[in-house]
């Protein structure tokens, strides 16, 4: 393996300097190294010139002055303290010492002079890289960065620059590990290399759910994870309230390369084509200057679909065709009332949708279909992660920003063995709705009015689980809109039929909420009469 060019990266040796010590105790351990043969005598004395370790053809003149029968032994370990010395040296020992020369030409070598005094300052240091890059950059080229070089802060700038896009598109960082084995027989201290993440900061945030021991969850946080590096779309499929649109919306970038499309707010195939292509000025009514469409906002971005189930089949059409990559990765798309196409580059495309991928493949268009379900994502409903349910808890109190009021959140024991008792069909949402309910509670309950709230029909007082229990209960949605309901019916009087289905109703609801009373309240009816559905069963 030969890399086509190597372009190494410097500043003044005042801005090394000023970074590190090192070169100020050059001579403190000139006799340390154990492995030096019979060195250690000649270095000490030559340690005490003003050229040690700082010009490597006066050392040489030393040596071959002092120690001639030491030359090539001195040359043989001069790698060692190479740390030492000025990096205008470090180059000339890389270019004429080393192996370097073996394997590249001279041409192949180029120095890039920062214009960088201080090494400590990442908006210099940011400044500087961008303009080099902006000139190198060969959109054919694949671009190897070495991040471990330099100061701390020009790793910062490195990730800043990746973050902002303006790295070349094919640019991949890797880091340089000393394995501080010591061998003396090699030429070279062993070391590592490993290539490390140019999306930090998306990879920081891509912890959907911090700390959780769920087999599930975990799946799904590793995949998400994998998957944006891809390149390819993701689809994410999970219930209503369960953080698809969060998960999402976690991955914007300070730059704003993050747009949201929502596709069932569209009223109809022209509002979603415009909101989506953008048009030309003219191309219908009321298109009194140009529009740039969301797709192309997206430009080395984000473009997340939410509802994308929502999508006309000829919206679908279009959109299929606008999504065909070319072999750079990039979109191709035509504005409204325009004749040209609009290229847009590098688009992380995310799908969302709370219907099963049964009825995606019902609802969209094949075609449409194998294009969004490239790499599909299933997030676990909360009543599957039951052993997460008190931090899921802790999570929604803490996002809810109740701390204002300076109360803690909630975890007495009765409440939290009925809040682990719970469905969730609403997932997050559910548990948004209860935490309103106890903040108010507790908001209703250290103040002297408005005590009468907090009572029940026969005017006694309620606690905290009973008021919240009332409330949640009352008004909370129990099924699942994706849930089906399975029965059997036999053929007959339309009027048996409907009992046989009553009947199947009442013992299914009952099975699944474990009382009468609970699947009462969940189907909007009285205790007597699934009761009466069950005696009327012919």
């Amino acid at each position: 393996f030969k890399f086509d060019k190597i372009i190494f990266l410097t500043a003044p040796q005042e801005a090394f300097d000023n970074l590190s010590s090192r070169r100020h105790y050059r001579n403190a351990h000139a006799t340390d190294d154990e492995t030096q043969f019979g060195l250690n005598e000649c270095f000490e004395k030559m340690s005490h010139e003003e050229f040690f370790r700082v010009d490597m053809d006066k050392e040489r003149a030393f040596f071959k002055e002092n120690f001639p029968d030491k030359v090539d032994d001195f040359e043989k370990f001069q790698w060692r303290n190479m740390q030492y010395y000025p990096v205008s040296e470090q180059i000339r020992w890389l270019l004429e010492k080393s192996n370097f020369c073996k394997v590249y030409n001279p041409s192949d070598f180029e120095e890039r002079m920062m214009k960088i005094d201080d090494l400590r300052d990442e908006e210099k240091i940011v400044n500087e890289v961008s303009k080099l890059m902006r000139e190198i950059n060969e959109p054919d080229k694949v671009y190897f960065i070495n991040i471990s070089l330099g100061s701390n802060e020009t790793q910062v700038a490195w990730h800043v620059l990746s973050h902002a896009g303006l790295l070349p598109s094919d640019t991949h960082f890797i880091k340089t590990y000393d394995s501080k084995e010591v061998n003396p027989t090699e030429r070279f201290k062993p070391f590592a290399i490993r290539e490390v993440g140019t999306n930090l900061l998306e990879e920081i945030s891509l912890r959907l759910y911090p700390g959780t021991q769920s087999p599930r969850r975990m799946k799904a946080q590793k995949e998400m994870s994998i998957y944006l590096k891809s390149g390819f779309s993701i689809l994410l499929l999970g219930e209503r309230g369960i953080g698809k649109s969060r998960l999402a919306i976690e991955q914007k970038q300070d730059d704003g390369h993050f747009i949201m499309v929502n596709c069932a707010s569209f009223a109809d195939d022209t509002m979603a084509e415009s909101e989506l292509f953008g048009y030309k000025k003219g191309a219908f009514t009321g298109a009194t200057s140009d529009k740039v469409g969301l797709i192309k906002e997206a430009e080395n971005g984000i473009l997340f679909f939410d509802e994308i189930h929502s999508l006309s089949r000829r919206v679908q059409s279009k959109l299929m065709t606008a999504l065909q990559t070319d072999e750079n990765n990039r979109l191709h798309i035509r504005r409204l009332g325009d004749n040209k196409e609009i290229k847009v580059n590098q688009v992380k495309l995310i799908f969302a949708s709370n219907r099963t991928i049964q009825e995606l493949r019902k609802r969209l268009l094949p075609d449409f279909f194998d294009r969004i379900v490239q790499q599909v994502i299933e997030l676990p409903p909360l009543r599957q992660c039951k052993e997460e349910r008190a931090n899921d808890w802790k999570q929604i109190w803490e996002q809810m920003k109740f701390d204002k009021d300076k109360i803690e959140c909630p975890t007495d024991a009765k409440f939290m063995r009925w809040l682990k008792s719970l469905e969730l069909w609403g997932n997050y949402r559910d548990l948004q709705r209860i935490a309103i309910h106890y903040h108010n509670y507790l908001v209703i309950k250290g103040s002297q009015e408005n005590q009468d709230i907090l009572t029940d029909d026969n005017n006694q007082p309620l606690s905290a689980l009973e008021y919240v229990k009332e409330h949640f209960e009352k008004y909370n949605n129990p099924i699942s809109d994706t849930e089906i309901f399975p029965c059997q019916i036999k053929y007959g009087k339309a009027q048996d039929m409907i009992k046989n289905f009553q009947h199947q109703l009442g013992e299914k609801m009952v099975e699944k909420y474990g009382s009468r009373k609970k699947a009462a309240i969940a189907l909007g009816v009285d205790e007597k009469t699934i009761t009466n559905w069950k005696k009327q069963h012919p």
